[in-house]
């Protein structure tokens, strides 16, 4: 069951997506906005547009997926659609994650790739951006690797259920 944030995040992309409003036309790694409530632990996805025949994503050594760690903690990262995660690793205290995702015998060009569950910390009307400083790898089924996207960062926003 997805809670009312989650819900109402993903009907927000959704109708970004069919007005035409979000033209996302070049290769993209899209990490989704959230809204929470302190306190409050909600899933943060990372989406890919146009990157045909993903296969292989890591993040790390060099590169991080980065956050302020006075407004959220990452509990944990799940693949979505036939990633999986090999490797992770959460610094909660320097705001930043590394890991390595594959999709074993098959492969993906658009759709969620990967489930953040990320913890509410900071005081309402905090936020953060959650963004890729680099992506040190992404590569498809024959190992070619992918060297132009975009790398669009999103935000989650910390609100009291009173400000809805």
């Amino acid at each position: 069951m997805l809670s009312r944030t989650t819900a109402a995040g993903l009907l927000g992309l959704l109708t970004l997506l069919l007005c035409g409003c979000m033209q996302i036309t070049r290769p993209t790694v899209l990490v989704e906005n959230l809204r929470l409530e302190p306190g409050e632990t909600g899933l943060l996805h990372i989406t890919i547009f146009n990157l045909e025949g993903l296969q292989v994503m890591q993040v790390g050594p060099v590169g991080a997926l980065t956050f302020d760690p006075e407004v959220i903690q990452i509990q944990n990262i799940t693949g979505k659609n036939g990633f999986q995660v090999f490797a992770s690793s959460m610094d909660n205290d320097a705001g930043k994650a590394l890991f390595l995702a594959g999709y074993p015998g098959g492969s993906l060009t658009n759709g969620v790739i990967l489930e953040l569950e990320v913890k509410a910390v900071g005081s309402p009307k905090s936020s953060t951006t959650v963004e890729f400083t680099r992506i040190d790898l992404m590569a498809d089924e024959e190992g070619d690797k992918f060297l132009e996207m975009d790398l669009r960062g999103g935000k989650v926003i910390i609100q009291s259920a009173a400000s809805e």
